[in-house]
């Protein structure tokens, strides 16, 4: 059993890591974004496209329920539930999260969520990515935790430079403190499985997986439990949504899937991709997905390229049609004719054809621009 690590509430400087709700699982998708051929910037959003700027925006980003801009005159705006408002204008820093945007104006760092904006910390600097925000109020002192609305302190004892390195997914992170100690934090629990000096280790939700130098082997923290996945160090890994796939010392294909450890191949796949909860590969230039437990074949000719969103697979097929893989689902001629600039926003899809007419591929139906 691992030992949960105590608590200590003295906090001046802050690690946010803003997290997907604790129930990791597939949430409703109804917008994307793109510019027309006017370079103008315009939302899709359930079946119905809307211009929102008639200049190009300097950046976009497209989230389960909203989409967050920067107009040509560098104000920050979000578009959600049929209309777009002003966030800011006064901003030196923002990241956009699955729904909220935060963002630093003069060492205060404000946060949008659910309607509303608020303060979230006065005199800060903020750095980070898409999900996680490190706030440092003090030079010298403690670090803690935002998840779910509520501060956790990481550690005892941990300055601003005590982290070495961390990584995170959607409800989990984890870090390698000044001592050397890997440190994993989940569900709003802080834990220690006993690991010190990890090699590589990788991040998933619910799951995290690293090198032990001490006895190489490949392991696994996975529901509150540390669990050994290979008594010998791999040649590579991967992890994703309560997965992880490798490949052994002796060139099998592995996966720990549902606790429990599958061989796919007795030897290495040419392409492969793990993702959310859908791995992706090629074996003798076969195309296959294996998704909840099981392997399916989709194609003869490998695609060039494909996308997973949200535990959907969208791809170009040999005959230049989009085809997909979905809820364990197969489907072909998506389009009725070939397309191309094939992209994937959380699982709605654009793509073109003939004369660069814009499609959206939502919820079964294309819709043309």
């Amino acid at each position: 059993m691992l030992n949960r690590a105590s608590f200590f509430f003295r906090v001046r400087t802050a690690i946010l890591i803003f997290l997907l709700s604790p129930a990791i699982g597939v949430r409703g998708q109804d917008v994307a974004a793109f510019h027309n051929y006017l370079n103008r910037f315009v939302v899709f959003d359930q079946g119905k496209f809307v211009e929102l700027e008639q200049l190009p925006v300097l950046d976009f980003k497209v989230r389960a329920n909203m989409v967050v801009y920067l107009t040509n005159d560098n104000r920050l705006k979000v578009y959600q539930n049929g209309k777009k408002e002003q966030l800011t204008e006064f901003f030196e820093y923002y990241k956009v999260g699955e729904d909220f945007v935060v963002w630093e104006f003069r060492r205060q760092v404000y946060m949008f969520s659910k309607g509303q904006t608020q303060l979230i910390c006065d005199w800060c600097n903020a750095d980070g990515s898409d999900s996680l925000m490190r706030l440092i109020k003090n030079p010298g002192s403690k670090m803690e935790i935002y998840y779910s609305g509520k501060f956790y302190p990481l550690t005892e004892g941990v300055e601003t430079t005590g982290i070495l390195s961390y990584k995170f997914d959607k409800n989990i992170f984890s870090y390698v403190d000044a001592g050397q100690n890997l440190r994993i934090f989940y569900r709003g629990e802080l834990f220690d499985p006993g690991v010190i000096q990890p090699g590589k280790y990788q991040v998933g939700a619910d799951i995290v997986a690293w090198i032990d130098p001490f006895e190489n082997s490949l392991k696994a923290f996975f529901k509150n439990e540390v669990v050994v996945l290979d008594n010998q160090v791999p040649k590579n890994f991967r992890t994703a949504d309560g997965m992880v796939a490798w490949v052994d010392n002796g060139g099998y294909y592995k996966i720990f899937y549902g606790g429990k450890v599958r061989e796919l191949a007795t030897f290495e796949p040419e392409k492969w991709t793990l993702k959310d909860e859908i791995l992706a590969f090629e074996l003798n230039r076969l195309f296959f997905v294996f998704y909840k437990g099981e392997v399916k074949m989709l194609e003869e000719i490998p695609p060039k390229a494909f996308s997973i969103e949200r535990n959907t697979l969208f791809y170009i097929d040999a005959y230049g049609r989009l085809a997909g893989f979905s809820a364990g689902e197969h489907k072909k001629n998506l389009s009725l004719e070939p397309i191309f600039d094939l992209q994937s926003q959380r699982g709605v899809v654009l793509y073109k054809t003939g004369n660069n007419t814009q499609h959206v591929f939502w919820k079964g139906k294309s819709y043309v621009y």
